[in-house]
């Protein structure tokens, strides 16, 4: 995923660059070269990086240029390393096994499963997604390096190169999660937790903001400082030559909350930079954000506007047990409107979300049944959601041409046997049922008027 994001800065600061270029001599034969130029070194970045790959170096040189990284990443953070970085070196083949261990160290294979049908049963990911495998191919796609704050050590894979502005950019970026796990101990933070993936958004995005932004800024003072556009051009191409076969085919959901962490934790922590500079962010790893819509909304944040604690009414249902509790948050409701509605209608309808919980229930047969709580910021809010969740579900049950109206208990049921949909409005709260049509029944009759 790092990789993806250093195109994306490279890519900017290309922009910026090529407009400077362009206000100098704008003619179309220039414009024609650089094109060309950066097609050809894609062609070619495959060779280059196997020739660098094979050049001696002299020894002692990639020590050097991380002591002289590590520097850099404590001037621009304001904060000095404890103790020296343990680095270590892996096999490209070794990194998926190493990648499973660690799922199967949080996760059970029936957790796994519980959490796919969950999803499913919201409108997230299709019916049968493999998590585990969705996960394991897109990090290994995108992992250029990392770091392991349950060891303390930071990896890099027996092909990785300082040679180049990139691969040190990267590894500044995990410099910096040392750091933070040497200054704020990462270990302690709600990184895996299981029943609240919002929490664990948020607290991602903080932590992968902050180094992305950091590696922003080591590019910008250090790479940048005497980079002509050959230079970036050879840093656009390394970028370019990346595989993102497995990104492009992952369900919505992943795309988005896999890239959010980068992406708006970078946002929100510019807005942090912006406020106080680094030491507003080093202020926020004191008292972390705990919910995508402080990410999303920076001010929220600062303001301290925390998410609202839902309890769900327990369902005293004769043969159901509780089988799965989460969070889905303003960015999880944001992508499962998506699927139905139009972006517009979607931000706007989850822009007002103060707090939500589910939780899927199992029968005796073994089939599911689902009760999510939502709780808004007004009335207002909450009808905006109600209006776009019933025109999305009214698409996903194929009756997007009947228009059904509330019982006398304010519930509206529409579906099939199979799959049925309950949605009620009280206040500023709205609360949802999915699942067979006999289990929904079951739920609406349990929680009354």
């Amino acid at each position: 995923m790092k990789k993806l994001i250093s195109l994306l800065i490279l890519i900017g600061a290309f922009v910026a660059l090529g407009s400077l270029y362009c206000q100098v001599q704008r003619t179309e034969a220039q414009i024609d070269s650089l094109t060309v130029r950066l097609a050809a070194i894609k062609t070619d970045n495959a060779q280059l990086k196997q020739a660098l790959a094979t050049d001696a170096k002299p020894a002692g040189t990639d020590a050097a240029v991380r002591k002289e990284l590590e520097g850099a990443v404590e001037q621009l953070h304001l904060l000095k390393f404890k103790q020296p970085i343990q680095y270590r070196t892996m096999k490209t083949g070794e990194f998926k096994d190493f990648m499973q261990k660690k799922i199967n160290e949080v996760y059970t294979k029936e957790e796994l499963e519980m959490y796919s049908r969950a999803m499913a049963l919201l409108g997230l990911v299709p019916d049968g997604t493999d998590i585990s495998k969705i996960i394991l191919g897109l990090y290994n796609e995108q992992v250029a390096a990392f770091y392991d704050q349950h060891k303390s050590e930071l990896y890099t894979f027996s092909d990785f190169s300082l040679s180049e502005n990139i691969d040190r950019m990267m590894l500044s970026h995990e410099m910096t999660h040392a750091l933070q796990d040497q200054t704020f101990n990462l270990k302690k933070f709600p990184l895996e937790v299981k029943d609240n993936d919002d929490l664990t958004l948020s607290t991602s995005a903080l932590i992968e903001g902050d180094a992305t932004l950091l590696m922003t800024l080591w590019y910008m003072q250090h790479a940048m400082q005497n980079l002509d556009f050959s230079s970036l051009f050879k840093d656009l191409g390394s970028m370019f030559s990346q595989n993102t076969e497995q990104l492009a085919a992952a369900p919505a959901y992943f795309q988005q909350t896999l890239l959010f962490p980068y992406q708006q934790g970078n946002e929100f922590v510019m807005a942090l930079y912006t406020e106080g500079g680094y030491g507003a962010i080093n202020k926020a790893f004191e008292k972390p954000p705990v919910s995508t819509e402080q990410i999303l909304h920076p001010q929220k944040f600062m303001k301290r506007e925390d998410p609202v604690e839902v309890k769900l009414t327990e369902l005293k249902i004769a043969g159901w047990k509780s089988a799965f509790a989460n969070v889905v948050g303003e960015l999880g409701t944001r992508i499962l409107l998506e699927q139905n509605v139009t972006k517009f209608e979607a931000t706007r309808a989850a822009e007002g979300w103060g707090g939500d919980r589910y939780e899927v229930f199992k029968d005796g047969t073994g089939k599911l049944a689902l009760l999510w709580v939502t709780v808004w910021d007004t009335e207002t809010d909450a009808r905006e959601f109600q209006e776009a969740f019933d025109a999305a579900a009214h698409k996903r049950t194929g009756q997007t041409s009947v228009k059904h109206a509330a019982d006398e208990s304010g519930w509206m049921q529409y579906g099939s046997d199979a799959f049925q949909v309950a949605l009620r409005k009280n206040g500023s709260q709205v609360t949802v049922a999915l699942g067979p049509k006999e289990s929904v029944a079951k739920i609406v009759g349990a929680l009354g008027k």
